[in-house]
């Protein structure tokens, strides 16, 4: 009989890759849970390999689908994330981060599902973990979430794991963050302001990230005393940003006319950023392959940027 994975998020920057990883396990049958409006063009060429609910404004029709599909793992990867904070976009983050995820846990209950891969976020802890201290605003309503998710643990016995990645990129990346600001300049030819660029941060590539989210599928699938337990997933290095624009233009082999302190850092600036992996290493058997320098160069041709 084959796994139901349910998965949400499967049209953003991990779900379009994560879910041909899936797909090449004949064992799983794959559920596929998205806003009507979402960007489907990701994943069109394994659309037919995949049963797909539209989902509400209200996120209530995840209850019926829950209740017809009874999947053995959900893979919570659906978020929003507006880099700012007005009034419109703290109520899709409140929505999307603690409302749709509520619904979804409740759903399950209903319905006796109770294994859930859930995704936190890195920037729970400004000062690195394990004190929680939040970076944005974001990040508290993923914090928020997960208070939510150890009621259903107590109550209701789930078995969780949070995976809390740092910085992620790779080709196809239609994100609005540091990778797409170089791809159009470096595209344009157009000045690119940033920071001082004394920042370090972790970055991960999206082979190792899907294939951390393939091993804590198999893990909950494989052990039976697991409650709620958290990984930090990275590279475990730390790089200088003025270091990956350096990188990116001698792999390119153009110079993207970057200006440096142009702009102010950013309120809260996280200015060190490592992921301790050690945990994820010994209990998901999991470790990241990619160089940084690999990962901008696959990246770079998938993007037909480079030959």
């Amino acid at each position: 009989m084959k796994i139901r994975l349910l998965i949400t998020g499967a049209t953003g920057f991990t779900g379009s890759h994560l879910i041909p990883a899936l797909l090449k396990n004949p064992h799983y049958e794959l559920i596929v849970v998205k806003r009507k409006d979402s960007d489907v063009s990701v994943i069109k060429n394994v659309s037919k390999k995949l049963r797909v609910y539209n989902i509400d404004p209200s996120y209530d029709l995840i209850y019926s689908i829950m209740k017809k599909e009874k999947p053995d793992i959900v893979i919570h990867l659906a978020a929003a994330y507006p880099r700012i904070e007005t009034k419109k976009d703290i109520e899709i983050m409140l929505n999307s981060n603690i409302v749709f995820g509520t619904k979804l846990l409740n759903a399950m209950a209903l319905n006796n599902v109770k294994r859930f891969l859930n995704t936190g976020s890195s920037l729970e802890y400004f000062n690195g973990p394990p004190v929680y201290n939040p970076a944005t605003f974001y990040s508290t309503t993923k914090r928020a979430f997960q208070d939510i998710v150890e009621y259903y643990v107590r109550t209701y016995n789930f078995k969780v794991v949070t995976l809390l990645p740092y910085n992620t990129y790779g080709p196809n990346d239609k994100r609005n963050n540091f990778f797409s600001l170089l791809k159009n300049s470096l595209l344009e030819q157009t000045k690119l302001e940033l920071t001082p660029g004394e920042q370090f941060i972790d970055l991960l590539f999206i082979e190792d990230l899907v294939n951390v989210y393939l091993k804590t599928t198999q893990y909950l699938l494989r052990e039976k005393n697991i409650e709620h337990e958290k990984f930090f997933i990275g590279s475990g290095k730390a790089v200088k940003l003025k270091e990956i624009v350096n990188m990116y233009n001698k792999i390119s082999r153009k110079n993207i006319p970057v200006v440096f302190g142009a702009i102010p850092y950013r309120r809260r600036e996280i200015m060190f950023a490592q992921a301790n992996i050690k945990e994820a290493i010994k209990k998901l058997k999991w470790k990241p392959k990619v160089s940084l320098y690999e990962g901008i160069r696959r990246t770079l041709k998938q993007d037909k940027i480079i030959k």
